[in-house]
Protein backbone atom coordinates (compact mmCIF):
# COMPACT_ATOMS: atom_id res chain seq x y z
CA UNK A 1 0.00 0.00 0.00
CA UNK A 2 1.46 3.49 -0.84
CA UNK A 3 3.12 5.54 1.80
CA UNK A 4 3.38 9.39 1.42
CA UNK A 5 5.70 11.60 3.56
CA UNK A 6 5.86 14.67 3.62
CA UNK A 7 5.45 18.36 6.51
CA UNK A 8 3.16 21.50 7.71
CA UNK A 9 4.20 24.49 7.49
CA UNK A 10 4.98 24.03 10.99
CA UNK A 11 7.84 21.48 10.16
CA UNK A 12 5.57 18.39 11.63
CA UNK A 13 6.08 15.67 10.24
CA UNK A 14 3.33 13.92 8.47
CA UNK A 15 2.94 10.62 6.96
CA UNK A 16 0.08 8.80 4.68
CA UNK A 17 -1.33 6.34 4.30
CA UNK A 18 -3.59 3.74 1.49
CA UNK A 19 -5.53 1.85 4.22
CA UNK A 20 -7.48 -0.53 2.01
CA UNK A 21 -9.71 -0.12 -1.21
CA UNK A 22 -12.91 1.40 -1.07
CA UNK A 23 -15.91 0.83 -3.58
CA UNK A 24 -17.34 3.67 -5.43
CA UNK A 25 -20.96 3.50 -4.44
CA UNK A 26 -24.19 5.33 -5.83
CA UNK A 27 -21.92 6.25 -8.84
CA UNK A 28 -22.95 4.71 -12.28
CA UNK A 29 -20.57 3.77 -14.80
CA UNK A 30 -19.85 6.29 -17.46
CA UNK A 31 -18.51 4.96 -21.27
CA UNK A 32 -15.25 5.49 -22.08
CA UNK A 33 -14.58 6.22 -18.18
CA UNK A 34 -12.18 3.64 -18.00
CA UNK A 35 -11.35 -0.12 -17.10
CA UNK A 36 -13.62 -2.09 -14.88
CA UNK A 37 -11.51 -1.55 -11.72
CA UNK A 38 -11.35 2.41 -11.92
CA UNK A 39 -15.11 2.13 -12.15
CA UNK A 40 -15.64 -0.27 -9.23
CA UNK A 41 -12.50 0.64 -6.76
CA UNK A 42 -11.11 3.83 -6.05
CA UNK A 43 -7.85 3.77 -3.76
CA UNK A 44 -7.68 6.28 -1.62
CA UNK A 45 -5.10 8.31 1.06
CA UNK A 46 -7.69 7.62 3.84
CA UNK A 47 -5.19 7.69 6.70
CA UNK A 48 -2.87 10.41 7.83
CA UNK A 49 -0.61 10.37 10.70
CA UNK A 50 0.90 13.51 12.67
CA UNK A 51 4.01 13.57 14.51
CA UNK A 52 6.13 11.10 12.58
CA UNK A 53 7.78 10.11 9.00
CA UNK A 54 6.83 5.73 9.56
CA UNK A 55 7.42 3.28 6.94
CA UNK A 56 4.08 1.47 5.63
CA UNK A 57 1.48 0.89 7.20
CA UNK A 58 1.90 -2.71 7.96
CA UNK A 59 5.76 -3.03 9.25
CA UNK A 60 5.03 0.40 11.52
CA UNK A 61 4.27 -1.15 14.94
CA UNK A 62 2.39 0.56 18.12
CA UNK A 63 3.04 -0.03 21.66
CA UNK A 64 -0.08 2.17 22.67
CA UNK A 65 -3.26 3.74 21.51
CA UNK A 66 -6.10 6.06 23.19
CA UNK A 67 -9.03 6.24 21.34
CA UNK A 68 -11.45 9.74 22.86
CA UNK A 69 -15.24 9.14 22.02
CA UNK A 70 -18.65 11.00 22.03
CA UNK A 71 -19.80 10.73 25.29
CA UNK A 72 -16.80 9.56 27.13
CA UNK A 73 -17.30 11.64 29.77
CA UNK A 74 -20.04 10.72 31.44
CA UNK A 75 -19.32 7.15 30.74
CA UNK A 76 -16.00 7.48 32.29
CA UNK A 77 -16.85 9.28 35.23
CA UNK A 78 -15.19 7.88 38.36
CA UNK A 79 -17.29 6.85 41.28
CA UNK A 80 -15.24 8.50 44.22
CA UNK A 81 -15.62 12.05 44.92
CA UNK A 82 -12.43 13.54 46.00
CA UNK A 83 -11.90 16.80 47.64
CA UNK A 84 -11.57 20.19 45.85
CA UNK A 85 -7.48 20.28 45.68
CA UNK A 86 -6.91 16.56 45.88
CA UNK A 87 -5.17 14.57 42.85
CA UNK A 88 -7.72 13.12 40.15
CA UNK A 89 -8.42 9.47 41.11
CA UNK A 90 -7.46 6.44 38.19
CA UNK A 91 -9.93 3.66 37.60
CA UNK A 92 -8.20 0.14 37.74
CA UNK A 93 -6.77 -1.48 34.62
CA UNK A 94 -7.87 -4.66 32.76
CA UNK A 95 -5.21 -7.19 31.42
CA UNK A 96 -6.83 -9.60 28.15
CA UNK A 97 -5.37 -11.27 25.41
CA UNK A 98 -7.83 -10.83 23.05
CA UNK A 99 -7.89 -12.13 19.11
CA UNK A 100 -5.64 -15.23 19.78
CA UNK A 101 -2.72 -15.43 22.69
CA UNK A 102 -0.31 -13.32 20.55
CA UNK A 103 -0.71 -10.09 22.04
CA UNK A 104 -1.00 -9.19 25.97
CA UNK A 105 -3.14 -5.80 26.47
CA UNK A 106 -4.04 -3.67 29.49
CA UNK A 107 -6.78 -1.52 28.92
CA UNK A 108 -7.71 1.72 31.32
CA UNK A 109 -9.44 4.85 31.37
CA UNK A 110 -7.63 7.71 30.60
CA UNK A 111 -8.31 11.53 32.33
CA UNK A 112 -11.90 10.45 33.38
CA UNK A 113 -14.76 12.59 34.48
CA UNK A 114 -14.08 13.30 38.19
CA UNK A 115 -16.93 14.99 40.76
CA UNK A 116 -14.92 16.82 44.05
CA UNK A 117 -16.18 18.12 47.14
CA UNK A 118 -15.43 21.84 47.07
CA UNK A 119 -14.65 24.13 49.98
CA UNK A 120 -18.09 25.34 50.72
CA UNK A 121 -19.24 21.58 51.37
CA UNK A 122 -20.95 20.91 48.02
CA UNK A 123 -20.21 18.52 44.89
CA UNK A 124 -19.57 19.63 41.43
CA UNK A 125 -17.95 18.99 38.46
CA UNK A 126 -14.78 21.11 37.23
CA UNK A 127 -15.63 22.41 34.24
CA UNK A 128 -13.68 20.40 31.63
CA UNK A 129 -13.39 17.47 33.83
CA UNK A 130 -13.87 14.31 31.23
CA UNK A 131 -13.58 16.40 27.70
CA UNK A 132 -10.03 14.71 27.18
CA UNK A 133 -11.27 11.16 28.90
CA UNK A 134 -9.52 8.46 26.50
CA UNK A 135 -9.77 4.58 26.61
CA UNK A 136 -6.34 3.62 26.47
CA UNK A 137 -4.30 0.56 24.90
CA UNK A 138 -1.14 -1.20 26.37
CA UNK A 139 0.02 -3.47 23.86
CA UNK A 140 2.41 -6.15 24.52
CA UNK A 141 4.81 -6.79 22.22
CA UNK A 142 4.03 -3.71 19.46
CA UNK A 143 1.49 -4.29 17.50
CA UNK A 144 0.70 -3.23 13.77
CA UNK A 145 -2.15 -0.34 13.25
CA UNK A 146 -4.78 -3.04 12.32
CA UNK A 147 -4.66 -4.58 16.03
CA UNK A 148 -4.93 -1.02 17.43
CA UNK A 149 -8.09 -0.54 15.44
CA UNK A 150 -9.99 -3.60 16.39
CA UNK A 151 -8.99 -2.94 19.68
CA UNK A 152 -10.91 0.58 19.11
CA UNK A 153 -13.97 -0.81 17.08
CA UNK A 154 -14.28 -3.21 20.59
CA UNK A 155 -14.00 -0.36 22.47
CA UNK A 156 -16.77 1.22 20.55
CA UNK A 157 -19.13 -1.59 20.50
CA UNK A 158 -18.70 -1.73 24.23
CA UNK A 159 -19.95 2.16 24.53
CA UNK A 160 -22.13 1.87 21.62
CA UNK A 161 -23.88 -0.78 23.76
CA UNK A 162 -23.85 1.20 26.54
CA UNK A 163 -25.06 4.32 25.22
CA UNK A 164 -27.82 2.67 23.26
CA UNK A 165 -26.97 5.41 20.62
CA UNK A 166 -23.91 5.66 18.01
CA UNK A 167 -20.40 6.42 20.00
CA UNK A 168 -18.36 8.25 17.33
CA UNK A 169 -14.89 8.26 17.45
CA UNK A 170 -13.22 11.99 17.94
CA UNK A 171 -9.44 11.70 17.88
CA UNK A 172 -7.52 8.91 17.94
CA UNK A 173 -3.31 8.86 19.67
CA UNK A 174 -0.67 6.60 19.18
CA UNK A 175 2.83 5.88 20.22
CA UNK A 176 5.27 3.98 18.47
CA UNK A 177 7.53 0.80 19.11
CA UNK A 178 10.77 3.17 19.73
CA UNK A 179 8.69 5.66 21.64
CA UNK A 180 7.39 7.94 19.27
CA UNK A 181 3.98 9.91 20.11
CA UNK A 182 1.19 10.56 16.97
CA UNK A 183 -1.84 11.48 16.18
CA UNK A 184 -4.11 9.53 13.39
CA UNK A 185 -6.25 11.20 11.44
CA UNK A 186 -9.09 9.39 9.44
CA UNK A 187 -11.01 10.30 6.29
CA UNK A 188 -14.37 9.90 7.19
CA UNK A 189 -17.95 11.00 5.81
CA UNK A 190 -19.22 13.94 6.33
CA UNK A 191 -21.97 13.51 9.76
CA UNK A 192 -24.48 15.89 11.85
CA UNK A 193 -23.10 15.64 15.39
CA UNK A 194 -23.88 12.75 17.28
CA UNK A 195 -26.62 13.36 20.02
CA UNK A 196 -26.19 13.32 24.18
CA UNK A 197 -26.60 10.85 26.18
CA UNK A 198 -27.19 10.99 29.77
CA UNK A 199 -25.07 8.74 31.85
CA UNK A 200 -28.90 8.08 33.58
CA UNK A 201 -29.64 6.54 30.27
CA UNK A 202 -26.78 4.39 29.95
CA UNK A 203 -27.22 0.60 30.57
CA UNK A 204 -23.58 0.04 31.91
CA UNK A 205 -20.71 2.57 33.13
CA UNK A 206 -17.78 2.91 34.91
CA UNK A 207 -19.06 5.03 37.70
CA UNK A 208 -21.69 1.92 37.94
CA UNK A 209 -19.47 -0.73 37.34
CA UNK A 210 -15.47 -2.27 37.85
CA UNK A 211 -13.91 -1.40 34.93
CA UNK A 212 -11.69 -4.32 35.07
CA UNK A 213 -14.73 -6.53 35.27
CA UNK A 214 -16.37 -4.53 31.88
CA UNK A 215 -13.57 -4.76 29.58
CA UNK A 216 -12.65 -8.45 30.70
CA UNK A 217 -15.85 -9.54 29.95
CA UNK A 218 -16.68 -7.47 26.69
CA UNK A 219 -13.78 -8.50 25.30
CA UNK A 220 -14.40 -12.39 26.28
CA UNK A 221 -18.07 -11.54 24.63
CA UNK A 222 -16.60 -10.55 21.52
CA UNK A 223 -15.05 -14.39 21.16
CA UNK A 224 -17.44 -16.65 23.14
CA UNK A 225 -21.12 -14.66 21.99
CA UNK A 226 -19.55 -13.81 18.75
CA UNK A 227 -21.45 -12.20 16.56
CA UNK A 228 -24.03 -11.20 19.31
CA UNK A 229 -21.85 -7.69 20.98
CA UNK A 230 -21.25 -6.47 17.51
CA UNK A 231 -24.70 -7.34 15.99
CA UNK A 232 -26.33 -5.24 18.99
CA UNK A 233 -23.74 -2.44 18.24
CA UNK A 234 -24.07 -2.55 14.56
CA UNK A 235 -27.63 -1.48 14.35
CA UNK A 236 -27.15 2.09 15.77
CA UNK A 237 -25.02 2.83 12.43
CA UNK A 238 -27.41 1.60 9.71
CA UNK A 239 -28.21 4.34 7.55
CA UNK A 240 -31.25 3.84 5.80
CA UNK A 241 -34.10 1.62 7.04
CA UNK A 242 -34.05 -1.96 5.23
CA UNK A 243 -35.88 -4.11 8.38
CA UNK A 244 -35.68 -7.70 6.66
CA UNK A 245 -32.20 -7.72 6.99
CA UNK A 246 -32.08 -6.45 10.71
CA UNK A 247 -34.34 -8.63 11.50
CA UNK A 248 -33.03 -11.88 10.22
CA UNK A 249 -29.60 -10.92 11.78
CA UNK A 250 -31.53 -10.52 15.21
CA UNK A 251 -33.24 -13.64 15.12
CA UNK A 252 -30.14 -15.60 13.75
CA UNK A 253 -28.24 -14.19 16.93
CA UNK A 254 -30.78 -15.23 19.50
CA UNK A 255 -30.50 -18.68 18.10
CA UNK A 256 -26.52 -18.82 17.99
CA UNK A 257 -26.42 -17.53 21.96
CA UNK A 258 -29.06 -20.21 22.54
CA UNK A 259 -26.67 -23.00 22.02
CA UNK A 260 -23.83 -21.16 23.84
CA UNK A 261 -26.06 -20.85 26.46
CA UNK A 262 -24.88 -24.87 28.13
CA UNK A 263 -27.17 -24.64 30.99
CA UNK A 264 -30.51 -24.47 28.90
CA UNK A 265 -31.16 -27.92 27.23
CA UNK A 266 -29.84 -28.53 23.76
CA UNK A 267 -31.90 -31.47 22.69
CA UNK A 268 -35.95 -32.32 22.82
CA UNK A 269 -35.66 -35.88 23.91
CA UNK A 270 -33.16 -38.50 24.09
CA UNK A 271 -30.91 -39.25 21.79
CA UNK A 272 -30.94 -42.79 21.61
CA UNK A 273 -34.58 -42.61 21.55
CA UNK A 274 -34.90 -40.11 18.98
CA UNK A 275 -32.63 -42.09 16.61
CA UNK A 276 -34.90 -45.30 17.50
CA UNK A 277 -38.23 -43.62 16.38
CA UNK A 278 -36.51 -41.70 13.11
CA UNK A 279 -35.68 -44.55 11.84
CA UNK A 280 -38.69 -46.48 12.80
CA UNK A 281 -40.51 -43.26 10.78
CA UNK A 282 -37.94 -43.55 7.84
CA UNK A 283 -38.25 -47.58 7.50
CA UNK A 284 -41.94 -47.26 7.23
CA UNK A 285 -42.80 -43.78 5.17
CA UNK A 286 -43.93 -45.09 1.37
CA UNK A 287 -43.21 -41.52 0.52
CA UNK A 288 -39.53 -41.56 -1.44
CA UNK A 289 -39.15 -38.02 -1.10
CA UNK A 290 -40.36 -37.27 2.47
CA UNK A 291 -38.29 -40.07 3.17
CA UNK A 292 -35.42 -38.33 2.37
CA UNK A 293 -36.58 -35.03 4.43
CA UNK A 294 -37.17 -37.82 7.27
CA UNK A 295 -32.85 -38.31 7.06
CA UNK A 296 -32.32 -35.01 7.36
CA UNK A 297 -34.39 -33.82 10.67
CA UNK A 298 -31.82 -33.59 13.76
CA UNK A 299 -32.95 -33.38 17.74
CA UNK A 300 -33.00 -30.27 17.95
CA UNK A 301 -35.14 -27.85 20.03
CA UNK A 302 -37.45 -25.84 17.42
CA UNK A 303 -37.45 -21.85 17.46
CA UNK A 304 -40.12 -21.87 19.32
CA UNK A 305 -38.98 -23.83 22.11
CA UNK A 306 -35.89 -21.65 21.99
CA UNK A 307 -37.64 -17.91 22.27
CA UNK A 308 -39.54 -19.46 25.59
CA UNK A 309 -36.77 -21.21 26.74
CA UNK A 310 -34.61 -17.69 26.90
CA UNK A 311 -37.13 -15.73 28.43
CA UNK A 312 -38.19 -18.08 31.29
CA UNK A 313 -34.32 -18.02 31.81
CA UNK A 314 -34.00 -14.66 31.94
CA UNK A 315 -37.02 -14.36 33.57
CA UNK A 316 -40.51 -12.69 32.95
CA UNK A 317 -40.75 -10.02 34.81
CA UNK A 318 -37.17 -8.77 33.78
CA UNK A 319 -38.62 -8.93 30.03
CA UNK A 320 -41.33 -7.06 30.71
CA UNK A 321 -39.47 -4.76 32.07
CA UNK A 322 -37.52 -4.19 28.85
CA UNK A 323 -40.84 -3.38 27.11
CA UNK A 324 -41.40 -6.89 25.51
CA UNK A 325 -44.29 -8.72 26.06
CA UNK A 326 -42.63 -12.21 25.94
CA UNK A 327 -45.33 -14.33 24.95
CA UNK A 328 -46.51 -11.71 22.41
CA UNK A 329 -42.78 -11.56 21.06
CA UNK A 330 -42.90 -15.58 20.29
CA UNK A 331 -45.24 -15.59 18.35
CA UNK A 332 -44.47 -12.32 16.82
CA UNK A 333 -40.71 -14.26 15.70
CA UNK A 334 -42.36 -17.20 14.25
CA UNK A 335 -44.73 -15.06 12.49
CA UNK A 336 -41.63 -12.93 10.98
CA UNK A 337 -39.37 -15.96 10.60
CA UNK A 338 -42.46 -17.84 8.25
CA UNK A 339 -42.37 -14.51 6.20
CA UNK A 340 -39.15 -13.99 5.51
CA UNK A 341 -37.37 -17.34 5.50
CA UNK A 342 -40.10 -19.55 3.55
CA UNK A 343 -40.47 -18.51 -0.36
CA UNK A 344 -43.41 -20.78 -1.11
CA UNK A 345 -46.77 -19.16 -2.63
CA UNK A 346 -49.04 -20.14 0.94
CA UNK A 347 -46.62 -17.46 2.45
CA UNK A 348 -47.41 -13.85 1.92
CA UNK A 349 -44.33 -11.77 1.32
CA UNK A 350 -43.50 -8.96 3.30
CA UNK A 351 -45.32 -5.56 2.55
CA UNK A 352 -45.91 -1.99 4.20
CA UNK A 353 -48.77 -3.46 6.36
CA UNK A 354 -45.86 -6.02 8.07
CA UNK A 355 -43.61 -2.80 8.76
CA UNK A 356 -44.89 -2.56 12.10
CA UNK A 357 -44.50 -6.03 13.27
CA UNK A 358 -40.76 -6.06 11.97
CA UNK A 359 -39.66 -3.23 13.98
CA UNK A 360 -41.31 -5.05 17.20
CA UNK A 361 -39.92 -7.89 16.61
CA UNK A 362 -36.28 -6.05 15.66
CA UNK A 363 -36.64 -3.44 18.99
CA UNK A 364 -38.09 -6.55 20.65
CA UNK A 365 -35.65 -9.43 20.10
CA UNK A 366 -32.45 -6.66 20.47
CA UNK A 367 -33.99 -6.02 23.77
CA UNK A 368 -34.23 -9.98 24.26
CA UNK A 369 -30.39 -10.14 23.25
CA UNK A 370 -28.94 -7.07 25.16
CA UNK A 371 -30.08 -8.90 28.60
CA UNK A 372 -28.59 -11.77 27.78
CA UNK A 373 -25.06 -9.94 26.76
CA UNK A 374 -25.89 -8.14 30.40
CA UNK A 375 -26.45 -11.22 32.01
CA UNK A 376 -22.65 -12.33 30.74
CA UNK A 377 -21.80 -9.36 31.75
CA UNK A 378 -22.28 -10.62 35.53
CA UNK A 379 -24.32 -7.61 36.37
CA UNK A 380 -26.24 -7.66 39.38
CA UNK A 381 -30.23 -7.94 39.67
CA UNK A 382 -30.53 -4.08 40.50
CA UNK A 383 -28.07 -3.42 37.50
CA UNK A 384 -30.12 -5.58 34.93
CA UNK A 385 -33.04 -4.41 36.20
CA UNK A 386 -31.83 -0.72 35.24
CA UNK A 387 -30.29 -1.97 32.22
CA UNK A 388 -34.00 -3.30 30.99
CA UNK A 389 -35.57 -0.39 32.19
CA UNK A 390 -33.07 1.40 29.94
CA UNK A 391 -33.69 -0.77 27.21
CA UNK A 392 -37.67 -0.44 27.66
CA UNK A 393 -37.02 3.44 26.54
CA UNK A 394 -34.40 3.36 23.59
CA UNK A 395 -33.90 1.05 20.89
CA UNK A 396 -31.88 1.64 17.21
CA UNK A 397 -32.98 4.56 15.87
CA UNK A 398 -32.02 5.04 11.98
CA UNK A 399 -30.49 8.47 11.09
CA UNK A 400 -28.89 9.88 8.24
CA UNK A 401 -26.09 10.67 10.72
CA UNK A 402 -25.60 7.11 12.01
CA UNK A 403 -22.71 5.95 9.53
CA UNK A 404 -19.79 3.42 10.41
CA UNK A 405 -17.63 5.83 9.08
CA UNK A 406 -15.36 5.97 12.26
CA UNK A 407 -12.75 3.75 11.43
Amino acid sequence: MPTLHGNLDDGTDVTLWAVGWHPIQHQPAVDGDGDDDRQQWKRTLSTAVLGANLQSVGSTLFSRSAVRFTNLDMWSRHPTIVDHDAPAPEHPQAQVTPYGEEYRVTIGIENPQVVRRQAAGYDSINQGSGDDAAITFDVVPAAPLAFHDHLAMDARNLLTFSYQAAAHITAQYATTGDGQPVRIYRQRPSRKSSRRVHRSNMIITANTSDPVEIFSRWWAATKDYYPLPQILAGRFYTRFAFLEHHVISAISALEATYDRLGHLTSAPMDNDLFHARKQWHIDNEPDEEFRRLLIGIGNRQSLRRKLKAIYRDLSEPLVKESGTDPKKWVEDVMEVRDLLAHTGSHVPGVSDSAESILARVDRDTRAVLALLLCRFLDMESATLSRAASVLSQSGPLVRADSMPGDM
